[in-house]
């Protein structure tokens, strides 16, 4: 007999209680029966505690387990197990959504990077560009000059 996970045993007996009305004992009388299933019966205890603080069933005293229409709706929808699948589905979309914002990142910090190593060179190219623009006009004047046998004077 395999393992069952705590998700199937609480699928597992709000299915029985789905059927009909039970206390404990003739409980876990029908899941060893019926299912091939032996739970310790403490342990069906808490498993019928913990879905009746879910809601999914009224503890009745003096008839035992009631089935309510959200166990109803819970367990026809999949139960336990299809729920955690689903949370897990979106744990593992919302990791994938939280992985490509980092590279998204990661690949606009590097763009920034570059964009900032363009601009400087950008700046030094036009700091070059202005002082050999200033060269060349003063060797213009100095030319003029010269072509027009400017004299020095002492």
């Amino acid at each position: 007999m395999t393992e069952l996970t705590p998700a199937q045993k609480l699928d597992l007996v709000l299915r029985a209680l789905k059927t009909e009305t039970k206390n404990v004992e003739p409980l876990y009388q029908y899941l060893y029966k019926n299912e091939g299933i032996n739970i310790d019966f403490e342990e069906l205890r808490r498993i019928a505690r913990k879905l009746e603080k879910d809601g999914y069933i009224n503890i009745v005293t003096t008839i035992g387990y009631v089935i309510t229409f959200d166990g109803i709706l819970f367990i026809d929808a999949g139960g336990y197990e299809t729920k955690i699948l689903a949370e897990n589905a979106a744990a593992e979309k919302q990791q994938l959504e939280i992985d490509r914002l980092k590279s998204f990142d990661v690949s606009n910090d590097q763009n920034q990077k570059t964009l900032n190593k363009l601009t400087h060179r950008l700046s030094v190219a036009t700091w070059f560009a202005g002082a050999a623009a200033a060269l060349l006009l003063v060797w213009q004047i100095v030319q003029y000059f010269l072509d027009h046998n400017f004299v020095w004077q002492k």
